[in-house]
C-alpha cells in the first residue's frame, strides 16, 4: 500500500487535480514514472462498478482517490479511509476484474470495486 498523509481538514482543494505527497510506496521505494501516472488517474478519478457489504447488485460509481492519497471517495457523503483497509482482495464477478476493500474497526465491511478496462485495473494495482 502507499504511504499515507493525512489532511482530511483540506476541503475540495484535496480533490482537484494529481496527487500530492505520493513519492514512495510504504515500504520506502521510490514510485515509478508508471506508478506515478496511475495513482494521477485515481486522483482525476475513474468510472467503476461497485458492490457494498454483500450486496448482489451492481452500481456504476465514479471513484476518487484524494490527492494525499488518505481517502477513497464516490459520492459526497460516502468515502473510505485508506488507513482502514486492512486486507485487498483479487476478484473477478460477471467478467470484470477488480479488488475487494476489506475495512473496519471489527473487519465487517466490504467495498467491491469492478473496473470495466485493463487500465483502470492496473491503476488500482499501484
Amino acid at each position: 500500500l502507499l504511504l499515507l498523509r493525512s489532511d482530511f481538514g483540506q476541503g475540495l482543494r484535496e480533490w482537484a487535480g494529481p496527487a500530492h505527497g505520493i513519492s514512495k510506496a510504504a515500504d520506502g521505494r521510490k514510485l515509478t514514472e508508471a506508478q506515478q501516472l496511475a495513482i494521477d488517474k485515481l486522483c482525476r478519478g475513474v468510472s467503476v462498478l461497485a458492490m457494498r457489504d454483500g450486496s448482489k447488485q451492481l452500481r456504476h460509481i465514479f471513484c476518487q482517490l484524494s490527492q494525499n492519497g488518505s481517502v477513497l471517495r464516490w459520492s459526497w457523503r460516502d468515502y473510505l479511509l485508506l488507513e482502514e483497509v486492512y486486507d485487498v482482495v483479487l476478484c473477478t464477478h460477471g467478467g470484470y476484474r477488480g479488488l475487494a476493500l476489506l475495512y473496519g474497526s471489527d473487519f465487517e465491511f466490504r467495498l467491491t470495486l469492478l473496473c470495466r478496462d485493463s487500465d483502470t485495473y492496473g491503476a488500482f494495482w499501484v
